[in-house]
This record gives structure tokens, sequence and C-alpha cells, in this order.
């Protein structure tokens, strides 16, 4: 039989014919990436701590101002539970500039964060390492109020409260900070921070600071 024939039979007995399947759309389909809406934390109070570790970390003193500025009242108050240091609005950036120089290589990582009414109370561990030739040095050249109060609270290590410890491990540290060698010093921040409910802004900036460990620095 002719081809022909062979069609016609299949037409008339419904035989199907294999047709090409079309293309799957799908598989053809180029990815699509979707845009998600960006959000910034550091336009939110509560990681207010979380912002002001990274941006200390990292000597980001920019970025840090502009924190300050957005968050804090003008009259905000200060106490970072120091002994000569008294922060204010005005020195405040020169606090942390400062002591970036005098711990170059310090660490802080907020740990946890609870609101309660309109305070924010956040734990913060922070870590440096407090070398005696970085202060020689510091002594001769810097000679503001702030930072000759800063060097004296860092030469007064011994001075610092201590957390989590018994009377004899207590002890032990305390003789460690009072000799002159250099030391990684290991400290727990409770950090308290008050908002004006009616302006959003920080009135109220709370610190206590303890050091929980202190071990000999290794090069």
């Amino acid at each position: 039989r002719g081809l022909g024939d062979v069609y016609k039979r299949q037409v008339l007995f419904g035989a199907k014919q294999s047709r090409p399947k079309p293309p799957s759309r799908m598989k053809n389909r180029p990815p699509v990436l979707y845009a998600f809406p960006s959000y910034d934390k550091c336009d939110s109070l509560i990681y207010f701590p979380t912002a002001l570790s990274r941006l200390l970390n990292s000597s980001d003193f920019d970025n840090l101002s502009k924190l300050f500025k957005t968050h804090l009242d003008n009259n905000c108050n200060f106490d970072f539970g120091c002994r000569r240091l008294k922060p204010t609005i005005a020195n405040l950036m020169e606090i942390f500039t400062f002591s970036a120089e005098l711990y170059p290589d310090w660490f802080m990582c907020a740990h946890s964060t609870s609101v309660v009414e309109n305070q924010i109370r956040t734990t913060v561990h922070l870590k440096f390492s407090d070398i005696k030739s970085i202060k020689d040095s510091l002594l001769h050249t810097k000679t503001t109020p702030t930072q000759c109060s800063i060097l004296q609270e860092s030469i007064e290590r011994d001075q610092y409260e201590t957390y989590g410890l018994n009377e004899q491990e207590h002890q032990i540290i305390k003789e460690k900070l009072r000799e002159s060698t250099d030391l990684v010093v290991y400290i727990r921040m409770e950090i308290l921070l008050t908002v004006d409910q009616s302006t959003g802004k920080i009135i109220s900036w709370d610190s206590t600071n303890a050091i929980t460990s202190v071990s000999p620095v290794s090069f």
C-alpha cells in the first residue's frame, strides 16, 4: 500500500498521530531574581547596641557619628561607670575614637537584648589587648582632658570590677592587673538605654563594666 492509503486508514479508524510536544516554557524561562525591600537595622532602636558593636569593630566612625545623631537626644545623660571619665554628647565620639587607638584589636559582641516599657537592656561582651607600650606612646602624644582621663582609667585597671568570680579568682585577677604586663582582657558590659517615648530618642545611656577574665598576650 502507498503512504496515502496508510494515512487514510489512520484518519478513518481514529489512529493518533505522534506529534512533537511543544517546548516546555518552564525549562526555557530565564531565572528571575526577586528583590526584597531593603531594611536597615540601624533605623530601629532595638538594634542600637548591635549596630554600635559592628561599627566599633570596623572603626567606621563616620557611620558611628550618624548613628549617634539619629538616635541620641542632644541632652542625653551618660554614665559609663568610670571614676574619672565623664561622657557627654560633645566628647562621645572622641571617647570611642581614642579608645580604638588605645585598644586597636578590641572586639565587641552584643549577646542578648530585652525591652521593658521604654528601656532597652543589652549584655555586651568585649575583648581587647591592654598593651603597655601603646599606653606609654599615647601618654606623650595625647593631651586633651578626655584622652588623659581614658589613659588614667586604663593605667588604674586593677580598680575595675569583676564578674562571676569567687574570692580567690577575684584576688588572682586583681594581682595580674596590678602588674605592668600586657594582658588580654575580657569584659562583660551591661548597657541600659532609656528612650523618650514622645521623641523616640535615647535620653539616658548607662553602662556597667566588669572583668570576667584576663590572660597573657601571646604574639
